[in-house]
């Protein structure tokens, strides 16, 4: 199970709620890609937007569910780290959202298996590492398989909820 103060917590919000992404930074030679998806309850799981099954973070489909869930629209947002400027998205209020990052690749590379993608759930991630981290809302993340070094600085934001 991931922490609670690692996720995007929406549940207070109702309607559409604006999120903007500020600050990105990036320390890595890798060109990542991050994200948020919606998670139907604080273990992570996951509606899966192709099959509408239920998935628990560990089982068979669940990271190209949970990516893919990060493109529909008021269910998520992914961006790349290095590109410039603020990102900026319509969420669903009422939901909680959970961090991912694609090493290396964008979204389409994770969907089609060709690049590693790491959780805020340790269940999700190879050995169980641990691959992001959250201070006040500000999110850091490792890209490499097992926690890598361990900097958390391979892609780091900051969260604005209007």
């Amino acid at each position: 199970m991931g922490s609670d103060e690692d996720l995007l917590d929406l549940l207070d919000q109702t309607g559409s709620v604006q999120v903007k992404i500020l600050d990105k930074q990036s320390e890595a030679l890798f060109s990542n890609t991050v994200g948020f998806y919606q998670i139907e309850d604080a273990d992570g799981t996951v509606i899966d937007p192709v099959t509408g099954a239920l998935l628990q973070p560990g089982e068979a489909g669940y990271a190209a569910a949970a990516v893919g869930r990060s493109q529909e629209a008021g269910d998520g947002l992914s961006f790349a780290i290095r590109d410039a400027g603020a990102v900026t998205a319509d969420l669903d209020g009422g939901a909680l959202y959970a961090p991912f990052i694609v090493s290396n690749g964008t979204v389409a590379d994770a969907l089609s298996g060709s690049t590693d993608v790491f959780f805020e759930f340790a269940a999700a991630n190879p050995l169980g590492a641990d691959h992001v981290q959250k201070t006040g809302s500000t999110y850091a993340f490792e890209d490499l398989f097992s926690g890598g070094d361990l900097d958390f600085n391979d892609a780091v934001f900051t969260v604005e909820v209007a």
